[in-house]
């Protein structure tokens, strides 16, 4: 149902009008994540997420997500469920290789694209 393992590479997403690219959204009222539902150990970098319809739309929408791996992405304006906000470093998520949880206007890194 999550989509553990999955590979998200060198995509391109435009012309967005809420999420850009979504991780199990759904999962978002959870105060862990759920190995029966939430993503787990996905790898999402190089890609560019732009032109955004309405000043709503966001880039990333992560509800819930173990081991996710966030590199050399172009997303300007992200949202990380509260919840996961928490636990974000103790699941093994990461951004540019950092485990500290990335700001919601993150800055562009293409290092390694």
């Amino acid at each position: 149902m999550s989509g553990w393992g999955n590979r998200w590479e060198y995509n391109t997403v435009t012309n967005y009008r809420v999420y850009g690219m979504g991780f199990r959204l759904m999962d978002a009222r959870l105060a862990q994540p759920s190995k029966a539902s939430s993503s787990n150990g996905s790898i999402v970098r190089c890609n560019n997420i732009v032109g955004p319809v309405g000043d709503r739309a966001k880039a990333l929408g992560v509800g819930a997500m173990m081991n996710g791996k966030f590199q050399s992405n172009n997303m300007p304006l992200i949202w990380i469920s509260k919840n996961m906000q928490t636990y974000w470093s103790a699941q093994g998520n990461t951004w540019n290789g950092s485990s500290a949880l990335p700001s919601k206007t993150p800055t562009l890194s293409s290092a390694g694209c």
